[in-house]
């Protein structure tokens, strides 16, 4: 079990996943039909609900798994991804749920998926700067300021209508997953040069050796 943690937390594969569905759910979301705030508990509502925390559900389960396996995490960024992957899971449990399917949750839905992205971005900002440097540091810095961006959007107008708010929510989403396909064949490439970069050690050293 442990090794193939190892192998999920360090594989390309799991966070080019990741961001292929992240791209998937977000456009869902933005494409949704226009929901009104009078209509909760309607079908609609609740499946923008569901949509939105299945994507932070799953954004929590690849950062939980990285904080475990991925060997690129060390130190404090480990600390911080595995506080990410716990917020995560409980904020998309929430949403998954309808938030306890009262009415005035729809109001809810946007507050707690704003308030979200937005500690979601400051961590993800400030765990890049933490240990060393990694392959896709760029992209998923950039996702983290995105995130606080279109949370502090979203949270600004409290009055707006959850069309509005799923929209802004849906695009980041598609806009965050974008970036983590980006990431995902950073990864890769880093992990392609790696060998070649060995070899050539090697070709180098035993060559100094004939001489």
């Amino acid at each position: 079990m442990a090794t193939v943690l190892v192998a999920l937390g360090d594989s390309w594969g799991a966070v080019l996943f990741l961001g292929c569905t992240s791209v998937l759910l977000g456009a869902a979301v933005v494409a949704w039909p226009h929901v009104s705030p009078d209509a909760w508990p309607s079908p609609t509502t609740r499946m923008i609900g569901v949509l939105l925390g299945a994507q932070i559900l799953l954004y929590g389960l690849c950062h939980l798994l990285r904080a475990m396996a991925a060997p690129d995490v060390d130190g404090g960024r480990r600390v911080l991804v595995a506080l990410l992957g716990i917020e995560a899971l409980v904020v998309g449990v929430l949403l998954v749920r309808g938030v306890g399917g009262v009415r005035g949750t729809v109001a809810m839905l946007g507050l707690m998926a704003g308030l979200f992205w937005l500690v979601a971005g400051v961590i993800a900002a400030l765990s890049e700067f933490v240990g060393r440097a990694r392959p896709g540091r760029g992209p998923a810095m950039l996702g983290g300021l995105l995130g606080i961006g279109a949370s502090i959007a979203v949270l600004s107008y409290p009055e707006a209508s959850l069309t509005v708010a799923a929209t802004v929510l849906g695009g980041y989403a598609v806009v965050l997953g974008a970036l983590t396909i980006v990431q995902a064949f950073q990864v890769r490439q880093t992990a392609t040069d790696r060998p070649a970069g060995r070899d050539r050690g090697r070709a180098g050293r035993g060559a100094a050796a004939g001489g």
